[in-house]
């Protein structure tokens, strides 16, 4: 795939935040605002493999075209 069609891949995806604020996805979930929700981790995978989100997943920035195939483009991004 080439910078070309990653970008436009990602701009198909629906992006819900760029960033979240430590607790802000448990009040997203009490409250309702999200039910079906990707979320993307871009942290490098030493950083993921030491901490990470339930079913979050890793798709470091630094090779984010070669894991374009685990994102899900009709979901919700985060």
């Amino acid at each position: 795939m080439t910078t070309v069609e990653a970008r436009q891949y990602l701009c198909e995806v629906p992006v819900g935040k760029f960033y979240l604020e430590p607790g802000e996805l448990d009040l997203m979930f009490e409250t309702g605002q999200i039910a079906d929700f990707q979320l993307v981790d871009i942290r490098e995978k030493s950083s993921f493999e030491l901490y990470h989100i339930k079913n979050s997943v890793n798709a470091p920035l630094s090779e984010f075209e070669k894991h374009l195939d685990k994102l899900a483009v009709q979901k919700v991004s985060y």
